[in-house]
């Protein structure tokens, strides 16, 4: 814990230290009656936490940026594009964070295999009618 506070003055006693310490404990939310009742082991999962948190917070700060990022530029994308250009459109499913279930990669697959197929059939009647 040393330089967390700024304490590394050799010179204050465990009391001084301890209540130096508290309001930084307090800050990453541990009860004050934790603190100074309760096991002083438990302290560190309440830093790793603390932790956690803040890369959790940092994760969705990121996610967030990207979301921007795209939404800027679909809209640079479509403002400055050549008449014709189709359009650039804006994500349709929001960025997933969290891995699929089998049933929903099971899902994902026929829908993709129908959008395939789709195209291929669009693209196969496109083909006949150009051939006639």
């Amino acid at each position: 814990m040393e330089g967390e506070s700024g304490l590394d003055s050799p010179s204050l006693t465990f009391g001084e230290y301890a209540d130096e310490m508290c309001s930084y404990y307090m800050s990453i939310g541990v009860p004050e009656k934790e603190y100074w009742y309760g096991d002083p082991t438990h302290l560190k999962y309440y830093i790793r936490a603390h932790e956690i948190n803040n890369e959790q917070k940092s994760y969705d700060m990121w996610l967030q940026g990207l979301y921007i990022h795209n939404a800027v530029g679909v809209v640079l994308h479509n403002s400055f594009a050549k008449k014709g250009t189709t359009p650039e459109k804006y994500m349709e499913k929001p960025i997933r964070v969290t891995p699929l279930s089998d049933a929903e990669k099971k899902r994902n697959a026929e829908i993709e295999r129908q959008k395939i197929i789709a195209n291929l059939t669009a693209w196969g009647r496109a083909w006949e009618r150009r051939s006639k």
